[in-house]
């Protein structure tokens, strides 16, 4: 009987289909929308779709053209578009209340620029990094600083490299990091007077309101690298410049790190301190992140490549100005290979904070960067972009996925982005400095945004934004 009856409601179905193509599934009988194939109604139930892993996702066998379902890893809806499959980036109801979120006016319409591919910020300054503009040669590279006249960034000035050499592919402006009276720019590609890139890092002080050159650093080593990732403290006192594609004796690829200190810096003295892994690998690259505390007593310094990419961080601590002792050593123990760890890393006098994107955790210590007290761990559903401090309060901020966040002293979504900033299934090659957050307010860098049509380059965006 049940079979009867079921081969008489498939019959009837065929031909309900066939005279009248539309379906409607509703509660209260009304008939389908004009422009719909299926219309379903109802006020107390949703739709639920095909749910699977991403592993599973990825193993569909021909997806067609506008297929959709849920990804139980990631979260989130999945479209196939006939190329590649696209997540849907909801508006979550954590997001908490936020300020004024506008973008940063940049002049430029060049191809490739990255505008934001380094952004930061320090009171009413901030720095962003273009490496790729061309103005001053092919990809030489530029530095737009901008000043905050009651919430509206106004372009004050553009720097660009200048020294007397060939400034080809300089990429000058990958790095940048902004104090109130000091700033240093790294540009990791740009050569030397022998032609050899060596890298260089570009310092200038401030002189209301304009930023005069006052010293340039050269690498000593050909490709190494040199300026990939520059930091400094409040004052300018301290001065650091990673090095990540150099050697360390025999170990090629170990890198290093070097402080410079002011005066010295400024007579043209070597670096007054260098430090690198005490167990260096074959390409490990220290100093791929790296960040100098305020006070510049703390130092925090990643190597995401190391061990097969289960990475591995060190913070030092400077108390008497005489020497950097190693305080902590970062994923000490984790043997998990493509944890990544400190890929991204912020220090601040009182708390410090690295991602492990391998593993979308972030790991913050609060109060105090003694390794005896216990961390907060993080956990996102997505990928870890960046992590950044406010440096004026150190509280902890958190890029995964598209959306900005805040991990300390409460962990909850801030202001969610755009979904170009990065592919739903890709993971960052060079980890950005896309984040600068100070007293509140937070400066974020999109540098594949504004995409140019026919040509795949991207001209970069910029945003400004406060918590309240």
């Amino acid at each position: 009987m049940q079979k009867q009856l079921l081969l008489s409601v498939i019959f009837l179905l065929c031909i309900a289909t066939k005279f009248y193509a539309q379906v409607s599934v509703s509660t209260d009988g009304s008939l389908p929308d004009g422009s719909a194939m299926l219309d379903i109604k109802s006020t107390t139930k949703g739709t639920l779709i095909t749910r699977m892993t991403t592993t599973q996702r990825k193993a569909i066998a021909n997806p067609a053209i506008g297929l959709l379902v849920y990804d139980t890893d990631l979260q989130t809806l999945c479209l196939y578009n006939g190329n590649k499959w696209m997540g849907f980036i909801p508006s979550a109801d954590s997001l908490i209340a936020a300020g004024n979120f506008t973008q940063v006016p940049i002049n430029n319409s060049q191809d490739s620029a990255l505008v934001g591919y380094s952004v930061s910020v320090s009171g009413q300054f901030a720095a962003i990094g273009a490496p790729y503009i061309s103005t001053a040669g092919n990809r030489a590279g530029a530095v737009f600083i901008y000043q905050n006249n009651n919430g509206s960034w106004q372009l004050v000035q553009t720097l660009l490299p200048d020294e007397a050499v060939a400034l080809d592919s300089a990429y000058f402006g990958m790095s940048v990091k902004i104090a109130p009276q000091y700033l240093i720019i790294g540009a990791p590609n740009h050569k030397n007077g022998n032609s050899q890139r060596t890298g260089t890092a570009y310092i200038y002080e401030r002189s209301n309101p304009s930023w005069s050159k006052l010293q340039v650093l050269y690498g000593a080593n050909v490709n190494g690298g040199f300026g990939k990732k520059v930091s400094e403290d409040t004052v300018g006192t301290n001065f650091g410049v990673a090095e990540p594609y150099s050697s360390v004796g025999p170990t090629t690829g170990a890198g290093n790190v070097y402080i410079y200190t002011r005066p010295n810096v400024l007579n043209n003295a070597p670096p007054s301190f260098t430090l690198n892994d005490p167990f260096p690998g074959t390409n490990e690259a220290f100093g791929s992140a790296m960040a100098l505390s305020p006070n510049g007593k703390w130092l925090i310094i990643g190597a995401p490549q190391k061990d097969a990419g289960t990475g591995f961080g060190e913070v030092y601590r400077n108390q008497f100005g005489s020497t950097w002792e190693n305080w902590d050593a970062l994923g000490v123990g984790t043997v998990q290979n493509g944890s990544r760890i400190c890929e991204s890393v912020d220090i601040c006098d009182t708390s410090y904070i690295y991602s492990i994107p391998g593993a979308k955790k972030v790991v913050y210590w609060a109060n105090s960067p003694d390794p005896s007290s216990s961390p907060n761990i993080f956990t996102y559903s997505d990928n870890v972009v960046n992590v950044a401090l406010d440096r004026s309060t150190g509280k902890g901020y958190v890029v995964h996925g598209s959306t900005v966040a805040q991990c300390y002293p409460q962990q909850q979504d801030i202001k969610a982005l755009t979904s170009k900033t990065l592919s739903l299934d890709g993971t960052i090659i060079d980890p950005l400095n896309i984040l600068s957050v100070y007293e509140n307010n937070y400066l974020i860098g999109l540098p594949y945004e504004s995409k140019i049509p026919f040509n795949n380059s991207w001209q970069g965006e910029v945003y400004f934004g406060s918590v309240q």
